[in-house]
């Protein structure tokens, strides 16, 4: 059925996160051997990648959203660099990895939150080397960010 393009991604059988990989697949995937990537998998509809990335961000945000209010914590690394690049996706299109995402906030993103983001960007690339990060501004962070997620869908 795959094969044929009778899958109907809407199903309720579906992963929530297959459209997503598909897409990156299809973007940045390496082909080690047989048929090409881009005819084994099938095109995504945008709106579909978007629904697929919006709910993975509402679950950082709701993570975020259940954590200490005041104080000094372990940056959430998955769910900043997720926002980030959904934020990248929604603002210029961009298909990115969570290190892009970061690197791209820090260009595009409002200076107040680059404490955040730069400590995220660290614990992915170097697990354990992160300081910790002011709990008021991860949340205020992620109000920001689930705000303009919240705005295109």
């Amino acid at each position: 059925e795959f094969k044929e393009g009778k899958v109907d991604f809407a199903d309720g059988k579906t992963d929530a996160d297959l459209a997503a990989h598909f897409v990156i697949t299809k973007q940045r995937g390496v082909c080690l051997f047989g048929q090409p990537i881009a005819e084994i998998f099938p095109d995504v509809p945008r709106k579909r990648y978007l629904d697929s990335v919006t709910k993975d961000v509402e679950w950082s945000y709701e993570t975020i959203s259940k954590g200490a209010d005041n104080g000094k914590l372990d940056v959430p690394d998955y769910g900043v660099l997720n926002f980030c690049r959904v934020l990248a996706l929604i603002s210029e299109r961009i298909i990115a990895s969570k290190l892009e995402g970061g690197k791209w906030a820090l260009e595009k993103l409002p200076d107040k939150y680059h404490p955040i983001i730069r400590e995220a960007l660290k614990e992915k690339t170097q697990s354990g080397t992160a300081e910790k990060v002011e709990a008021s501004l991860l949340k205020d962070f992620a109000e920001y960010a689930i705000g303009i997620v919240r705005d295109v869908k």
